[in-house]
């Protein structure tokens, strides 16, 4: 059925003009196959337990990180991997906070990150 779909719309397209513009066509059939086939499934937010805080500390995090792989000096890895350390501290400090019911949810779909669990058993792999 998803192939159909991808075989379908692309049927429509017109000869090659230009790499990125094409390329950027198969990217939206897909997608669009994908939402077809599969329908569009909605993520959790983390509202309860993800505060400002947490925010804050994520955002140094990812700025070091940007720093680390320009200059890659031991320093820099280093601070890196501080930042990094107190990020994870504090968002697992409010996770634990958080309701015994909403942690195990949390947990059942972090365990859910084999895709192809979720294509069920007819997903072929092209």
């Amino acid at each position: 059925m998803y192939q159909q779909k991808i075989n379908e719309k692309l049927e429509d397209t017109d000869g090659i003009q230009d790499v990125q513009i094409e390329w950027n066509k198969i990217d939206n059939v897909i997608v669009e196959a994908v939402k077809d086939s599969l329908g569009e499934k909605k993520g959790k937010t983390n509202e309860e337990w993800f505060d400002e805080e947490c925010r804050t500390a994520r955002s140094e995090k990812n700025y070091m990180r940007k720093i680390k792989l320009q200059r890659l000096t031991s320093s820099s890895k280093e601070t890196y991997r501080e930042h990094r350390r107190r990020a994870n501290k504090i968002c697992l400090e409010r996770k634990r906070k958080m309701p015994k019911g909403q942690i195990e949810s949390v947990e059942v779909d972090r365990e859910r990150t084999d895709t192809r669990k979720d294509f069920g058993k007819d997903f072929k792999p092209a």
